[in-house]
Formats: structure tokens, sequence, C-alpha cells
């Protein structure tokens, strides 16, 4: 029952929406489509994340081998409610003259699926960060090039899997280091146990520009703007990147050191060898950040499970 320890860490955001128009010149986004699917009715669906006890009565969250089917078909019935919302007609034809072969025609002459092209309705994509192998299959089953898909490896690479945070921590990237333009849309698809699949549309109601973002203030520096595609490169996301600390007023690192110090003290008192938060091949630093007054996100110390293993 370790999975909540090595699958997640601690992550938040925080957003400010109104519906009064004379806030609209303050906005950044409106909020134009939000599509939910829920599989909870499916027994299967249902259970592939559920938390239970073991057999020691530990409680924690189980996976079982369902779960990657189960996300599959949850995306799929997401973008079939989305496709008629956001696609050009000529997308939509195609996807509907897909779906009436494959009705008609004999099982061995059917056709493939019909994947539409998601990057003529959208321009930026925040995918849920659940780990590589979430992000990957998002990026292949969209077709989306390095660039689509960057903003969510860069909030795995430098924060783990902040759950549906992790979509805000994506956004926060878009803004820092690509920029949105006015009128640009933003799609955000996120998962979670039930088992559900939500997703919203965003468009921009003005440039955004935001290069002071506590959160990515690091990837001004060219060479941790590279790291993502250097670290996938090399095999990507076996172990965890030693990030920069962003300045703001929740500085977890202070936290960080002072646990890592006190596990090498007693480790030292005991016998157990050198270490430390100094200590040469020590903790590697989570960046804590605070984003702006729509976004406030956070980062959890790796200290002490690093030492740990």
């Amino acid at each position: 029952m370790l999975i909540p320890n090595t699958l997640f860490r601690m992550g938040g955001a925080a957003v400010m929406l109104t519906s009064k128009e004379a806030e609209r010149p303050r906005a950044k986004y409106e909020l134009e489509h939000l599509v939910r699917v829920h599989l909870g009715a499916d027994d299967v669906a249902y259970e592939c994340v559920f938390q239970r006890e073991d057999d020691r009565g530990v409680v924690g969250v189980e996976l079982n081998r369902d779960l990657v089917k189960v996300a599959g078909r949850a995306l799929e019935r997401n973008l079939t409610k989305m496709g008629p919302l956001v696609l050009p007609l000529a997308e939509q034809l195609k996807f509907a003259g897909s779906l009436v072969a494959r009705a008609l025609l004999p099982k061995s002459m059917r056709p493939a699926p019909y994947v539409p092209d998601f990057k003529r309705a959208f321009d930026h994509f925040c995918l849920h960060a659940g780990g590589r192998g979430v992000i990957e299959g998002l990026s292949k089953q969209l077709g989306l090039p390095f660039d689509k898909s960057a903003p969510s490896y860069n909030s795995l690479f430098w924060y783990g899997n902040t759950s549906s945070a992790s979509l805000w921590y994506a956004l926060g990237y878009i803004e820092a280091a690509q920029g949105v333009r006015r009128n640009d849309v933003v799609w955000k698809v996120g998962f979670g146990s039930g088992f559900k699949c939500n997703s919203a549309v965003w468009r921009a109601l003005r440039d955004v520009k935001d290069t002071r973002h506590a959160a990515w203030r690091h990837i001004q520096d060219e060479s941790n703007l590279a790291a993502v595609p250097s670290y996938l490169a090399n095999g990507g996301f076996s172990q965890g990147p030693k990030a920069p600390v962003c300045s703001g007023p929740f500085v977890f690192d202070r936290e960080e050191e002072r646990a890592a110090a006190a596990l090498a003290e007693v480790e030292t008192s005991a016998g157990g060898g050198k270490g430390g938060a100094a200590g040469g091949k020590g903790a590697a630093r989570a960046p804590s950040a605070r984003a702006s007054a729509r976004v406030v996100a956070s980062a959890s110390p790796r200290a002490l499970a690093r030492r740990a293993r």
C-alpha cells in the first residue's frame, strides 16, 4: 500500500472564477466547454482505482490491471463528446464517416477508427501528468509533437505527479515558456478514480506571457529549459531531477533541509554512515512554488524518500 507515496507528490492549485461581466477586462481566459465522463456505473471501472485495506489492515490505494483499458475507454468517450463542440466541419465529417463505415461494413473490411486532428481545434494542450506512459500515450493517440506535450512533460519532470493540479502547472509553463496569444484555445484533459475523464476548453481573452511565474522562473535559464528533452533522450524519469528552489512565502526547501539533516544525524549516531542535506548524493531539492492570484501550486520535499531508499 505504498502507491500513494511512490506515485504522487504534494501539489495544489487555486483558480479565481467569476461570472461578473465587469471583471472581464482583468480576466485571462474564458471557459468555453466542459465535458465530464464518469464510468462509475461499471464495476470494472469503479474498482480499477480503489482505496481498501490489505491483508495486514493497512489502508492504501490499489491499482489493478484494468486501469489502462478503462482509461482508454473514458478518453474515447470524452473525445467523442468534445469533438462536435470544437472540431472544424471537415474533421467532423471524416469522423462521422469512419463511424458509419465501421458500423455497416463487415469486420474484415472495417477501416481503423479515425482519430480527429485536435491540433486544428486547440493551440495548447495540458495533459494529465500521471507519468511518462500517460503523457506518451495521450500524445501518440492525439498525434501531438513534442512542443505540444512539453508543458506536461515539464510538469512531471520538475514537480512529479501532482494529480489534478498538474494541469495548472502545465498551463503555468505555457504562459512562462511559450506564451499565449489572444483567442488561443487551451485544452485540458485529466483522469481520476471513479473512473472519470474530464476536459475543459479555455479561450484566451488577451496575450499572456508571464516569465515571472514563480513556479517556472527557473526555466528562463536555457539549460533548465532544455533539461526535459535531454532527460527523455537518456531514458527519462528513472530518477528525479535536481530542481532549483523558487522564491515565495512557502519555502519548503528549508523544511526539507532540516528533515534531511535530522535524518543524517540519526544515521550517524547509529553508525549508519555519512550523509545529510549536504552529504554528496543527498536529496535533490524540489521546487516550492506560489503562482499568481489565479494559481497557487506547491511541491513537497523529496529528501526523506530518497534517503530512505
